[in-house]
């Protein structure tokens, strides 16, 4: 077959150690019986082959195929006979040699017949082979012709878009591919043919006969012409990669949520301090640039200890999924954070929110805690659970690069510096829960310093 300005080897040589497709001619050597055939030669003709023998050969196209059958026979191997017996027959009647003479030709012919015959018993069992390893891999091969916009289809790329025609127009091949995916195929096809560069590209298409979608990957070729400044055709494999993009997706769905129960606090089922440290770190920067305050709450159930002692710790894990849920209920704002710091500790983280505003929701916590009603006979605060919240409201601002020159200080690294504002804001929160404590627990309790 011809592949550009080559010809390719279906089935290996006879003299070569070469493997079928791998081996390759220029067509520049044009006594070569399979040169001359690819430039349209047909039937009976003479020829020397790829060992420089002079041969007779049979040539004959492939019917609905690119490929070309080309049988040969050394010269010296099919005349050897004949001209021994030519010198046998001079004293021969002419009647008799030239009877003899047709019958060695009869017999020549016959043998060739047979070689030919059997040559295409290898092509078909080899082209039987090609087609099974297409299907176990499910791909096939097309051929674009970019001049006449029509694509030539194997059986099984035909069998995958459900056309039931190997000629297809790019009208029709558009219409086969997903709504969603034509305009991105369209515009990579047509680059792909401007640039001349080849196409790698993976889509859905819906099925023509069945209309079921499919992910398909096509990896195509371009084929110039002889000046190399213009593609005649594409040409290229398409392969049904449907059932890997489902487990693809699968791992990414397990991925996720394998993520998220990283981040969730096994018990309470509310996030978790890994998560809180992730999203302390973006909201802060996120708090710098747009110049607005953040607020951190810490909440602590009062004498949970008490509580575990007096009803056991099946109960104290109870009471802790309720206080969880109820703190996480009363944070309903889009950024906001509830989190089980550890133990019977809990935090709030609020984006936007100044102190009047965190105050505001540490109310709403308390009363929701108080709601629950859960009974505590070991509390001096209340006869039921209760908690003790420590507030604090910061606005995050970069250190002023000229006011530490001044001081002869050295500019802090951007992290190092985020991650000591982030600790000093909760430290102030902490602080301010220890005077919640120290005043009878049962409160909300402000800090009021700005971390700068």
């Amino acid at each position: 077959m011809r592949q550009g300005d080559e010809l390719v080897y279906l089935s290996p040589l006879r003299h070569a150690s070469n493997a079928g497709l791998n081996v390759r001619s220029l067509l520049t050597r044009t006594n070569d019986p399979a040169v001359q055939a690819i430039l349209g030669a047909r039937g009976i003709f003479y020829a020397e082959d790829y060992r420089a023998k002079e041969v007779i050969a049979m040539a004959s196209a492939v019917p609905d195929s690119p490929w070309l059958v080309v049988s040969k026979i050394d010269e010296a191997e099919v005349m050897a006979n004949t001209r021994n017996r030519e010198l046998l027959a001079l004293g021969l009647p002419i009647l008799f040699g030239l009877t003899l003479i047709g019958a060695m030709f009869a017999l020549w012919q016959q043998q060739a017949w047979r070689r030919e015959r059997k040559l295409k018993a290898v092509l078909e069992r080899n082209m039987r082979w090609l087609e099974s390893a297409q299907k176990t891999a499910a791909i096939g091969y097309f051929s674009y012709d970019v001049a006449k916009k029509r694509f030539l289809l194997s059986r099984m790329v035909d069998d995958l878009f459900g056309s039931n025609n190997k000629l297809v127009d790019l009208s029709q091949w558009v219409d086969m591919i997903h709504p969603d995916d034509r305009q991105f195929v369209l515009e990579h096809q047509t680059q792909a043919v401007k640039q001349l560069k080849p196409l790698r590209i993976q889509y859905r298409i819906v099925g023509a006969h069945d209309g079921q979608v499919r992910w398909v990957q096509v990896w195509g070729e371009l084929e110039l012409n002889e000046k190399k400044d213009r593609v005649v055709r594409m040409i290229g494999t398409a392969q049904d990669i449907t059932e890997r993009k489902q487990t693809e997706d699968e791992l990414s769905r397990y991925r996720a949520a394998l993520e998220e129960k990283v981040r969730l606090d096994p018990l309470t089922q509310i996030a978790n301090r890994r998560a809180l440290d992730e999203q302390l770190g973006i909201e802060w920067q996120r708090a710098m640039r747009r110049q607005t305050p953040m607020a951190f709450l810490m909440v602590d159930v009062d004498y949970f200890k008490l509580y575990n002692d007096h009803y056991g710790h099946l109960a104290g894990d109870d009471c802790l999924k309720k206080v969880a849920q109820a703190i996480a209920a009363s944070v309903n704002r889009a950024g906001e954070l509830a989190v089980r710091y550890g133990g019977e500790e809990f935090a709030v983280l609020l984006p936007e929110s100044d102190l009047e505003r965190a105050m505001q929701t540490a109310e709403r916590i308390l009363q929701a805690i108080r709601t629950l009603d859960i009974a505590h006979a070991s509390s001096v605060a209340a006869p039921y659970v209760t908690v003790s919240i420590g507030v604090v409201s910061v606005q995050p601002v970069f250190v002023e690069a000229t006011a530490m020159a001044s001081a002869g200080l050295a500019l802090p690294d951007a992290a190092a510096h985020i991650t000591s504002g982030i600790q000093r804001m909760i430290h102030q929160a902490d602080d301010a829960l220890y005077l919640a404590k120290q005043q009878g627990r049962n409160q909300a309790v402000p800090h009021h310093s700005a971390v700068a």
